[in-house]
């Protein structure tokens, strides 16, 4: 997940913020797992093979319903499957891969194998929107002369680079492919998309960090994300100077690491709109 790490002051004021909205949107959008009865028996056996424990879930905050395979005649009952958040789009029949981290609005998802998680942590870690937040992190540091403190020219930037892709690649392991799997929670970060309002979205993505789903769909505390980023952020010791060595230097990247995640499910919450507005992608 790419993270770029805002300053100190406005980063405590931005997690106050979020865990004080947690606290409210957590318990009214807890949901119950829904099964859903297939109508047609011999379909789900003929299928079981190229549908393996697909689940569809909405797209915000919000029961599911899981299947082994759902049929069109169940796509007008979605709605009563919106828990938090109403108008729910209908199933757009495309299926996510096992390893897709960002899932668009009418998606299908594939429940997701220890393995499957192990290997999306991985490639998430290095993809293209990670890259990015590599790049704009170690500039942010460089231009404000922060921590890490490398000093200022060529070679400390260089070095920025280095402990920022190290810190996002052991931040995003830890939480997707190591904490999720033992904490039985869903890494994988579902888009409102533009059916809901601009403010709404931007809650939602900015409480990712601290709100998330288990496998079986249940709202709760992301403490895969949150010990995840925690684990990567004490790893920071090993190759930091030793002016960033110690306890409250461990808790300020830490912090900072958790706003910058809530910047990066923005940015994914709205590239979309934005690749569309400037006709490098087509509206669905």
């Amino acid at each position: 997940m790419s993270t770029f790490r805002p300053s100190t002051p406005s980063l405590q004021r931005f997690i106050y913020l979020a865990l004080t909205t947690a606290l409210f949107i957590l318990p009214s959008s807890t949901a119950r797992a829904q099964i859903v009865p297939s109508s047609d028996n011999s379909q789900i056996a003929s299928s079981s093979s190229i549908a393996d424990a697909v689940v569809w879930l909405p797209d915000s905050p919000g029961s599911v319903s899981p299947s082994r395979f759902e049929s069109s005649s169940l796509h007008s009952d979605r709605d009563s499957f919106a828990g938090g958040f109403q108008n729910l789009p209908p199933s757009n029949g495309v299926v996510a891969g096992h390893l897709d981290k960002y899932i668009k609005p009418g998606q299908q998802v594939p429940k997701l194998r220890p393995g499957d998680k192990i290997l999306l942590g991985f490639k998430d870690s290095i993809g293209p929107l990670s890259a990015a937040g590599w790049v704009l992190s170690a500039t942010w540091e460089q231009l404000t002369n922060s921590s890490p403190n490398y000093g200022t020219g060529g070679k400390a930037f260089a070095q920025r680079l280095g402990a920022s892709t190290a810190r996002d690649i052991s931040e995003g392991i830890f939480s997707d492919s190591v904490m999720s799997t033992v904490l039985h929670e869903d890494p994988r970060y579902y888009k409102m998309g533009d059916r809901h309002n601009v403010f709404k979205r931007a809650l939602y993505a900015a409480t990712r960090p601290i709100i998330t789903r288990t496998d079986g769909g249940r709202t709760t505390l992301n403490l895969a994300y949150l010990s995840g980023n925690l684990a990567g952020a004490a790893l920071t010791q090993a190759y930091y100077p030793p002016v960033n060595r110690g306890f409250t230097q461990v808790l300020e990247t830490y912090g900072s690491s958790i706003g910058g995640g809530a910047l990066g499910f923005l940015s994914s919450e709205f590239l979309d709109d934005i690749l569309i507005s400037i006709h490098l992608e087509k509206a669905q």
